[in-house]
């Protein structure tokens, strides 16, 4: 990706200004652990990240006409195949999975429709488009990144996000599995936040991931966060297990202290006993749906 020859981009942690604070408000569910990765060539890539499925995130800002979001995609996707069995090493990151191809993130004020025809035409499916919108009012000023699709461009309405995202592309053999967990996992609770990140969907429970999906190589795996290793759901009875497995954990971050942000502090101290589901309304939630 191109380089940058001026103040970097962003950190692994600490990160400010508006590319990192609008990188990381579009990428939730991203752990951002690098910044500068050098590919070489002048090139270098200004975030690296890891999603819950364990996928590598690289993301970097770009003109958005010409040559060089083209050069980029396929710089970045070079050196990630190079460079792959060393990628988990070098990051210090155990839940890298590096046999994942990477999701590529590029971000410009605004993309070209004819550079968006061929982006298209690359065939990227792990590509993610943004372009930067900074507003300010009274109530501030921010930045945003809207989503573009190269395969439909501004004229185009964005492609869905959430729960009918990631359902969406996966293969028709996994579809009803996927839709089993995810109807499974929302009615844990409506309050529970559904974040899709390419094949990957997760959900936040105040501050702290919950759990994950991925579609993996053909296989749908499940994941209990923040520490559970990924687990195959070939079967609807895995699926069920899978959620058995994410409401005791579900239970368990009621009362815990993580789930309190400073800010929340005050209101959230105590949690109201009447919150806590009894082991006989766990066994109804096992028997329902």
């Amino acid at each position: 990706m191109p380089a940058k020859r001026g103040t970097p981009a962003g950190t692994p942690s600490g990160a400010s200004g508006p590319w990192a604070s609008a990188l990381r408000e579009a990428f939730p569910d991203v752990d951002w652990i690098d910044a500068e990765l050098q590919l070489g060539d002048g090139r270098s890539i200004d975030s690296v990240g890891v999603d819950p499925s364990g996928r590598v995130v690289l993301a970097s800002r770009c003109s958005g006409d010409g040559d060089e979001a083209l050069l980029a995609t396929v710089d970045a996707l070079a050196f990630f195949h190079r460079n792959r069995a060393a990628m988990g090493r070098h990051l210090g990151a155990g839940r890298v999975r590096a046999e994942l191809p990477p999701l590529l993130v590029l971000v410009a004020q605004t993309f070209s429709e004819r550079l968006l025809t061929r982006l298209a035409c690359l065939g990227v499916r792990e590509l993610r488009l943004f372009e930067m919108r900074e507003l300010a009012s009274a109530r501030g000023e921010h930045a945003y990144l809207v989503p573009v699709s190269p395969s439909f461009g501004h004229g185009e309405p964005s492609p869905p996000r959430g729960p009918a995202a990631f359902l969406g592309v996966l293969p028709d053999s996994l579809r009803p599995l996927g839709e089993l967990a995810v109807d499974r996992l929302s009615r844990i609770d409506d309050q529970l936040q559904p974040i899709a990140s390419d094949r990957s969907l997760s959900w936040r429970m105040g501050p702290a991931l919950l759990c994950s999906l991925a579609e993996v190589g053909g296989v749908l795996e499940g994941q209990v966060l923040p520490s559970g290793k990924p687990r195959p759901l070939p079967t609807a009875a895995r699926v069920e297990e899978f959620v058995d497995q994410v409401l005791v954990r579900y239970v368990e971050n009621l009362g815990s202290d993580s789930m309190t942000s400073p800010s929340d502090s005050p209101q959230l101290v105590a949690v109201d006993a009447g919150m806590t589901l009894t082991a006989e309304e766990i066994a109804a939630f096992r028997q329902s749906g």
